[in-house]
């Protein structure tokens, strides 16, 4: 999150609050405290590594990229500032999390402001870390905004108001903590393979609630440099991801000019079939890796129930009193997800350009329906499925066929309803990059085309060009998933080192995230280079244990 330096919304909602308990009286706004202190401490960390350390794909390696929870002695020469600050940091995060869990045991507490603002200071603790561990801190802080009614209750009992600090916005904490919230769980989902429930499609009216007259009418526009509405698309991609992944229909394109395939995967592959090659009219293949979460549990509108026994063995807090001593030590770091997504998989085979489709929004995508066994008219006749396949499958794949294509025509046609000459210049490349993010996202992981598709080269290339002169123009903009997608993508030297140079470019507003962010992308390289299944973002995420939260 790249913040400009005035107004600033974090300092208006959350000064108020930490200076109107004393220290050590009154649980969450110590939990907030103790929160904000470990931002800072982790912001320090960073910056001291900076002058000792040099990291990422523009630089070293993949093999040689320093961890930022764990640097090593030998290469920052000693016991280094930044190790210090690091502990210093992972302890202030244990030490709000303790926090938390007292005033969990406590229902007026647990529907404070305080409380909802400390869950998100931790989850900002983990951006700055590199982007690990984030997943409780945000169920939990979901299972606050359902404690206090869900998000349009939210709005219609915290109104805003003008603050003593920060610029003196006029801002309600709960909303502003609430759309942060929003933000960072529709990111999340992007590696989780979870999809978003605050901003689910069909459940987002309360995102585009009227709040003019307050820092609300452009909070996202300015704190994360997008429209409001971009964001609910996101969502909208992420959650066809995930769709895509619960219905084992796979969507193969052989030709745009031609047509596509479906292939549906049979309904009795065992739990314990971890892979399977499924063959494609083109010849390409599938590898499908499964695992199920059972720990998944829907609660109220479809916000995951929060299990308090279980965060309190998770951070090894106990429902203690407040006092001295309660800060234990460094927090234990996880080394991964125990479970991958569900995610289809397929070779591109040799690295040559697709010629056959022209560059532009109007080719687009040319459908007709056809299966792996079956070949249908060209031109959208009657398609020839197997003959298993029951009439509902069949209406579901048709379904899933349909609205693939429809999302993509509506990410292609995507504009925003505030014209260009009211934005801000990083609001438009924000839109811009994103938008062009969540195509590619939809021509590899939704319809398999090819990197080398002249489409998906084309629209890389203008994303990172489209950033480096953000970057150049010192505008703050969240675009690390923008360069990720098509960082991915890109095979020429020439266009790998622009993605080296776009990261470089974020080390200035950003922290360890962007270390976290180059390694997708660096083993997504070396995969290509050498020849090695898997070589996609997605993979990648899944078989490195790389769920990371970065915007």
């Amino acid at each position: 999150m790249a913040l400009p330096p005035t107004p600033n919304p974090i300092l208006a909602v959350t000064l108020p609050i930490v200076l109107d308990k004393p220290p050590g009286t009154h649980a969450p706004t110590e939990a907030l405290r103790l929160a904000l202190l470990g931002v800072g401490a982790v912001h320090m960390a960073y910056l001291t590594s900076r002058r000792r350390v040099c990291v990422g794909v523009g630089a070293v390696g993949p093999s040689d990229v320093v961890s930022p929870m764990n640097l090593n002695p030998d290469v920052v020469g000693g016991e280094s500032d930044a190790a210090r600050m690091m502990g210093l940091s992972s302890m202030l995060r244990l030490g709000a999390t303790k926090c938390l869990a007292v005033a969990c045991r406590n229902p007026e507490e647990t529907r404070s402001d305080a409380a909802l603002g400390a869950t998100m200071a931790v989850t900002l603790i983990d951006i700055f870390s590199g982007g690990h561990q984030w997943m409780r801190n945000i169920n939990l802080a979901k299972t606050l905004i359902a404690l206090r009614g869900g998000p349009s209750s939210i709005l219609n009992t915290s109104l805003p108001k003008q603050a003593r600090f920060g610029g003196g916005v006029t801002v309600s904490p709960a909303r502003f903590w609430l759309e942060m919230l929003a933000v960072y769980e529709t990111f999340g989902s992007l590696t989780s393979g979870e999809e978003p429930t605050l901003l689910a499609p069909g459940n987002n009216d309360w995102w585009f609630d009227d709040a003019q007259h307050s820092y609300h009418a452009n909070s996202i526009e300015k704190v994360f440099g997008m429209a409001r509405s971009m964001v609910t698309l996101i969502a909208k991609v992420s959650s066809f991801l995930c769709r895509a992944i619960r219905e084992r229909a796979v969507i193969t394109e052989n030709d745009p000019g031609v047509g596509a395939s479906i292939v549906q995967l049979p309904d009795d592959l065992g739990m314990s079939d971890i892979e399977m090659v499924v063959p494609a009219p083109d010849g390409t293949t599938a590898t499908i890796a499964e695992a199920m979460d059972d720990d998944d549990v829907t609660g109220v509108d479809g916000i995951p129930d929060f299990d308090f026994e279980k965060f309190l063995n998770d951070f090894g807090a106990t429902p203690t009193a407040l006092g001295d001593g309660f800060i234990s030590g460094p927090i234990v770091l996880e080394g991964g997800p125990a479970h991958a997504a569900l995610t289809p998989r397929f070779a591109d085979g040799e690295p040559t350009v697709d010629t056959s489709t022209d560059i532009g929004p109007t080719p687009g995508l040319t459908f007709t329906m056809n299966t792996a066994i079956g070949q249908g008219d060209e031109e959208g006749g009657e398609a020839s499925f197997p003959a298993g396949l029951d009439p509902v499958r069949l209406g579901n794949l048709r379904s899933f066929f349909q609205d693939a294509k429809e999302l993509y025509t509506e990410i292609e046609n995507w504009e925003d309803n505030v014209g260009p000459e009211q934005r801000e210049a990083r609001v438009l490349v924000g839109n811009k990059t994103h938008k062009l993010a969540m195509m590619i996202i939809m021509l590899r992981d939704v319809f398999h085309v090819s990197r080398m598709d002249t489409r998906v080269q084309s629209f890389a290339a203008s994303i990172l060009d489209l950033c480096l002169e953000s970057s150049q123009q010192n505008m703050g903009v969240d675009l690390t998933w923008p360069v990720i997608i098509a960082g991915c993508q890109v095979v020429t030297p020439d266009a790998r080192l622009q993605v080296a140079q776009a990261f470089d470019s974020f080390r200035k507003q950003c922290c360890f995230e962007i270390e976290s962010s180059e390694r997708i992308v660096a083993e997504v390289w070396r995969r290509v280079d050498a020849g090695e299944p898997r070589d996609d973002w997605r993979a990648v995420v899944e078989d490195e244990g790389l769920r990371i939260l970065v915007l």
